[in-house]
């Protein structure tokens, strides 16, 4: 009897039928106050949302020559009081370049966490307009 071999096709079909999500919050700050909240995003009761990446971007909302510290950017687990990032220095560029970082999750990282909430935060260093954009793109079990 001939076996046969699964097609490329057949393959990506089966990982195409995940339906992948971006959750998107932002924030425009005007102050120095530490801590304050850029979003939370907390998945359904019922839903597993497996986070693969994060999407990070800081910018000025006035174009700046001189480079600058914009702040620190956090993404706390509240639920086990446990960070995924801690602290992430932002700064702009000369030029007035944004900061952008893509933060991909290790896989089984969620596992741990399963259903828990994902917090962001940030710390601005300067009370110049700031513009905070986080993105999480994942997937339902």
């Amino acid at each position: 009897m001939q076996s046969r071999s699964r097609l490329p096709s057949e393959c990506a079909l089966q990982v195409s039928e995940r339906q992948h999500r971006t959750i998107s919050f932002s924030l425009t700050t005007t102050a120095t106050t530490a801590d304050q909240e850029i979003g939370i995003y907390t998945p359904a009761t019922k839903s597993h949302f497996v986070v693969q990446l994060i999407f990070i971007e800081v910018y000025l909302t006035v174009l700046s020559a001189t480079a600058a510290l914009l702040g620190k950017l956090s993404l706390y687990v509240p639920t086990y009081e446990e960070y995924l990032l801690k602290d992430l220095q932002a700064s702009n560029t000369a030029s007035g370049a944004m900061f952008g970082v893509v933060l991909q999750i290790p896989q089984g990282w969620f596992e741990k966490h399963y259903r828990s909430p994902i917090r962001a935060i940030c710390t601005p260093a300067t009370a110049t307009s700031i513009k905070w954009i986080i993105q999480i793109v994942g997937y339902d079990e």
